[in-house]
């Protein structure tokens, strides 16, 4: 699964590096669309960021006192916009994520979190003119598997070890504002920063990190979770209506 992760990783590098080279503007896409034959622009995405800075932890991040560690992150995440209007555009994302959190000090010993997540929704172009910042909103559903292995010790007659399986459901928004750059004609970067808010309606459990929302600390079944990441977008267009 690792090494998954890492071929993801390695793709998107080539691909930011493919084309960082070239001159970077702000994305100016109603000029383009005045001299293309085409339909509206579609374009797809893949996420380039949110695996490299836990590279520089050796992906073991320190997350309290009791020295718990979140390890073994990987995340795949995959974006699709097609444009409705001349300023709105319809998004749709998909993405996988896994986890393990270990904590030495305590009795769940170690927890593997693994889901899956989409999200659809719609985001507008706001500013005058030719401004390509984009105000959007999201629905999203959940879906995480925590496997949690439980260390009770025991001084007469020996330590007991289990293994507790739960299945999580959730449902949630995902507002968000993004700011793209135009690299050349095909290729588009996107730097997007949103606040999730995510509801667990089936499951239970508590893990520090929820796949699709983000950091959790101390929060249970209601999440409110910040973040921000770099996409890089191939852009096409469809068939001009007629």
């Amino acid at each position: 699964m690792q090494s998954t992760f890492l071929s993801a990783f390695v793709l998107s590098v080539f691909l930011v590096g493919s084309v960082i080279g070239q001159t970077v503007t702000v994305d100016s896409l109603s000029e383009n669309r005045a001299g293309s034959v085409s339909g509206k622009e579609h374009t797809f995405g893949i996420d380039v960021f949110k695996n490299i800075p836990y590279l520089f932890f050796a992906n073991k991040v320190p997350l309290d006192e009791r020295r718990m560690l979140l390890t073994n992150r990987g995340i795949v995440e995959l974006t699709w916009r097609r444009q409705k209007r001349e300023r709105s555009y319809q998004t749709a994302l998909l993405g996988y994520s896994q986890v393990e959190v270990v904590s030495p000090k305590s009795v769940e010993r170690r927890q593997n979190a693994t889901g899956f997540y989409a999200k659809l929704g719609k985001e507008w172009s706001v500013g005058k003119g030719k401004a390509q910042s984009q105000l959007g909103l999201r629905a999203m559903m959940t879906y995480c598997r925590y496997s949690t292995e439980l260390l009770y010790p025991g001084p007469t007659f020996g330590d007991y070890k289990s293994l507790d399986v739960v299945h999580n459901i959730g449902i949630g928004i995902d507002p968000y504002y993004a700011l793209d750059f135009s690299l050349n004609q095909q290729w588009l970067l996107r730097w997007e920063t949103r606040l999730a808010h995510h509801y667990r309606i089936a499951g239970k459990g508590y893990t520090p990190y929820y796949p699709g929302v983000g950091f959790s600390p101390g929060l249970y079944n209601y999440i409110i979770s910040p973040g921000t990441t770099l996409q890089i977008h191939y852009r096409f267009h469809g068939r001009k209506a007629e």
